[in-house]
């Protein structure tokens, strides 16, 4: 955010002169993002008509995305965001510099904060380049912005290497694709120096590292393709006590043996002798050797490191070279099958194996997944900034690990063990597709406000400390899961009242009474130029009440009227606060505001019966219960209140059906969606009582560090 703000000033926004330009707020950042996660999710724009999200009439329009900004703002972050401070990086010359400066900061967010969710990590690590798209230019003379072959989709743009679990979605460290990486004596060919450079970066986090973090316990083993392999980075693995095994290039063979005792010659496609041969009889050559550190005659196993070269022909000729990776090479057969038994399709056979090829298949690919998966989340606009494409790639990262752990967190034992999941949470509560989590995601960021106090440092925002105590401690998100259990009649059983009832026991009570006895503030709504905040939900406001003089979000006025002489109706200071009003039948309320409350109770004519009922005096419940009693009303019963529920839901279905820009239909609108987006991406776990989840890195992470 500083250095946003900082370059808009430098380029000359704000001041005197020119269009005005508000200061940039993290919110605001929350929703960028945001944005371009939902366009993504909504099919991308690629064409760069971004735009036609904004545009009511457009057919791509989408309501999340105009609410949270507009798009002159949007405009206006996309132009001036920045991830370093220009000031103070190191120019090229300089010791220290990085041509990836520009968007380093977020892949190192990325990384920092999968290493400080994960205890342990594992031992099988993948490592492979993942490509974004860039027809523009880069950093001059770094080579950053390069021709790029054998990458779909992709012909010019930027690379970096990626270091992930084998097994899941979770980068450890990462090098940019570069020609301005340190130099190293005789390291020329640039995979194998790559391959280095990144082992490097992780090693403080192995045992015996120097870290307060220590990931690993013992050196991991890498799987890599054919571009990292060579004798002098598999020599250097072994010496530092690492293990590797990956493919092999042809013109990096062992040295000081022939070519003609391994697999060499590159077949053409479909050759029926290659087909016959493949996987029979592979070649395997071992070679112990001394590590160079080790002085005189070796005294333990440490001191030798063992690389294993296997050559065989598979569709072409195939070589895996291996270093500490394999404590034997055999043959064996794995069983294969397609189609059912119970429609006559059924296939079984065999294919011939050897541990270092299935060593291999099962260690790599976990980087191609991820590739999949960016592709998959269309994140992009048109820019001619470089870097811009860069960011979006990483973004899209961000969002791939965060479902990865989303997954983890709902469906393995361990995990669903750590958080205390019953069984039943289990069954109702199934993993989202990428899809979904990518809706639900984006529609948490757009609608992100830190007046709803939900994350770790909200309260310390401006918008909310400006805000009353009362009025903050109101604010609060409920964070109790709302379960509902959908009937095919449409109707509230006895089943589901009883679950609500208990799970909506809140400290904020609700009065549910006539809406027509407000409409004098409903009537009292005035436009104004300049920017409040909504005394009930802390969002800008450009519409006030001139009756209670506050600012009242002009989109859900009459909602914000509601809920705000609801709030102010009883004064209260804890959990004693008086309430429960709806427990009693035959009572249609209207109150004076203010500290005087004072409730008046009407028949079915209308008209006020008795004197009006002082409140203001009331400090509990039990008080508020006994003069209930005392003025003749009677509690509800369970049927009563039952067939109270199943009487609103058909009004409901009724004005939904019949008038959907009403005041009921607009508000019980908003509530449906409220509890649509709270109930979803497994919030069961994001209780009171158990462990808040260290999982979501996708921005707010971002956000932090910043």
């Amino acid at each position: 955010m500083r250095w946003t703000q900082s370059y808009a000033h430098d380029i000359g926004l704000g001041g005197s002169y020119g269009h005005r330009f508000k200061e940039v707020m993290i919110p605001e950042l929350v929703h960028f993002d945001g944005i371009l996660i939902r366009d993504g999710l909504l099919g991308g724009s690629t064409d760069g008509a971004i735009y036609r999200r904004w545009q009511t009439k457009s057919p791509a329009f989408d309501p999340d995305t105009s609410s949270s900004l507009t798009h002159t703002r949007f405009l206006q972050l996309k132009r001036t965001l920045k991830l370093n401070d220009n000031k103070t990086a190191k120019k090229k010359g300089e010791e220290g510099y990085e041509p990836a400066y520009k968007y380093d900061f977020i892949f190192d967010v990325v990384c920092h904060n999968v290493r400080a969710i994960t205890e342990t990590a594992s031992l099988d690590l993948c490592g492979d380049e993942s490509s974004w798209a860039h027809q523009g230019w880069g950093e001059p003379g770094a080579g950053i912005i390069a021709r790029i072959m054998n990458k779909p989709g992709i012909t010019k743009g930027g690379q970096t290497v990626l270091l992930v679990d084998a097994y899941r979605c979770r980068p450890y460290s990462y090098l940019h694709r570069h020609k301005l990486h340190r130099k190293i004596n005789d390291w020329n060919a640039a995979g194998p120096k790559e391959v280095r450079l990144i082992m490097e970066k992780i090693a403080p986090f192995i045992a015996g590292g120097g870290s307060e973090r220590v990931l690993w316990k013992s050196k991991p083993h890498s799987t890599w393709d054919n571009h990292f392999s060579g004798c002098q980075i598999l020599n250097w693995l072994g010496e530092e006590g690492y293990a590797a095994t990956m493919t092999c290039r042809r013109n990096r063979l062992p040295k000081n043996v022939p070519p003609k005792y391994f697999h060499t010659e590159k077949t053409a496609n479909g050759d029926k002798v290659a087909r016959v041969a493949r996987f029979q009889n592979p070649i395997s050559a071992v070679k112990i050797q001394k590590k160079a550190s080790v002085t005189g005659d070796p005294t333990s196993p440490d001191d030798f490191f063992t690389r294993v070269h296997v050559s065989m022909q598979s569709t072409s000729s195939t070589n895996f070279t291996t270093v500490n990776a394999l404590n034997e090479v055999s043959n064996f057969i794995r069983i294969k099958n397609r189609g059912r038994t119970s429609t006559g399709s059924k296939r079984v056979w065999g294919i011939e194996m050897n541990d270092a090829r299935a060593l291999y298949l099962s260690t790599y690919g976990a980087v191609d997944t991820l590739d999949s998966m960016i592709r998959r989340c269309n994140i992009g606009y048109r820019c001619f900034k470089y870097w811009h494409a860069a960011k979006n790639h990483a973004l899209a990262l961000a969002v791939a690990v965060a479902y990865d752990i989303y997954k983890e967190c709902l469906t393995e034992t361990a995990a669903q063990e750590y958080w205390q999941l019953t069984d039943l949470e289990r069954k109702r509560h199934k993993p989202l597709s990428f899809f979904d989590f990518r809706d639900k995601l984006s529609q948490q960021t757009c609608r992100y406000s830190p007046v709803n106090q939900y994350y770790p440092g909200d309260k310390n925002f401006r918008v909310v400390t400006a805000m009353s105590k009362e009025s903050r401690d109101q604010a609060k998100r409920k964070k109790e899961h709302i379960t509902t259990k959908a009937k095919s009649n449409g109707l509230i059983s006895e089943e589901q009242y009883n679950d609500i009832k208990k799970k909506m026991k809140l400290n904020d009570t609700r009065f549910c009474g006539d809406l027509t006895k407000i409409k004098k503030h409903l009537a009292a709504k005035e436009s104004i130029t300049h920017k409040l905040h909504c005394a009930v939900c802390g969002k800008p406001a450009y519409s006030r009440c001139t009756i209670c003089n506050v600012g009242l979000h002009g989109e859900v006025f009459a909602i914000c009227v509601v809920h705000k002489e609801l709030r102010l109706f009883l004064k209260g200071d804890g959990k004693d606060q008086p309430g429960e009003i709806t427990e009693y039948a035959g009572v249609t309320i209207d109150w004076i505001r203010g500290r005087k409350a004072v409730m008046t109770v009407y028949d079915d004519s209308g008209k006020p019966q008795g004197e009006p009922i002082q409140l203001y005096e009331l400090q509990t419940r039990e008080q508020m219960h006994q003069l209930m009693i005392d003025k003749g009303f009677h509690k509800k019963s369970q049927k009563e209140s039952i067939q109270e529920l199943q009487v609103e839901q058909r009004e409901k279905q009724l004005k939904q059906l019949g008038d959907g820009t009403s005041l009921y239909g607009r508000q019980m609108g908003i509530y449906f969606v409220v509890l649509l987006v709270i109930g979803s991406i497994g919030v069961f776990f994001i209780s009171g009582k158990r462990k808040k989840t260290r999982s979501s890195i996708a921005h707010s992470a971002l956000v932090s560090r910043v």
